[in-house]
Parts: C-alpha cells; sequence; structure tokens
C-alpha cells in the first residue's frame, strides 16, 4: 500500500531533475532560507506532498520490523542524536533511495542503502 501511494503521489519522477528536489517535495528535508547571510526557518516549512512524508515514515517502522540490519543503523543513530533525528535521517535516505530506484528502474537493495547510508 505504501509503494502505491508513492507511486501515486510522486507522478513521473522525470519531473525533479534532481534528488533534492524530490527530497524536498518529500518534505523528507527542512527548507532553507538564506537572506542577508542568515538562516531562517520559520515558514515555507508546510511546503511539498503531506502524503509522501507520511508515507516515508510508515517505512521506517515497517523497515525497523523487517529488517535487523537498518533496526541496527536505526538504533546507532539514535544513540548519536535523539529519535526524531535519526527518524528524519534515515526517512531522507528512504527518501533518495526511491528516487534512485524509480529514475533508474531497479529494485531496492539493502547492502547498498546501508552501505551509502554509513
Amino acid at each position: 500500500m505504501l509503494a502505491l501511494s508513492i507511486l501515486y503521489e510522486t507522478h513521473d519522477i522525470n519531473r525533479f531533475p534532481r534528488v533534492q528536489n524530490y527530497s524536498s517535495y518529500c518534505r523528507v528535508i527542512r527548507v532553507q532560507r538564506i537572506s542577508a547571510g542568515k538562516n531562517k526557518y520559520g515558514r515555507n516549512q508546510k511546503m511539498g506532498n503531506p502524503y509522501l512524508k507520511w508515507a516515508y515514515g510508515q517505512i521506517i517502522t515497517h523497515a525497523r520490523q523487517s529488517s535487523e540490519r537498518i533496526n541496527a543503523y536505526y538504533q546507532k543513530l539514535e544513540a548519536k542524536r535523539c529519535a526524531k533525528l535519526a527518524c528524519g535521517i534515515i526517512s531522507h535516505k528512504f527518501a533518495v533511495a526511491v528516487y534512485h530506484m524509480l529514475k533508474k528502474k531497479v529494485a531496492f537493495d539493502e547492502d547498498r542503502f546501508l552501505k551509502v547510508a554509513s
């Protein structure tokens, strides 16, 4: 069901020229506005697709339950940072992985995901 939600909400992956554009659209990264050398995080946090944000949050839950290696990676991130940041980091990693999967038309490879994530 999550895969169908991601495919439906993404539409055509070719409309995103870079992975950064897709990650921003999925709300898995914070919007950063820089003006006069100052970072502002206040507004524009709700830009993008809320359903993709939800889907990537659910993927983390299912991946942790089904894969010991992904769960161990999550636990390592949670020990370094807090649980909220660990979820954010992994959801961004999954968004990048899905972007490349849809662009290159390949299946998910856990070994490559964890190698890149480390």
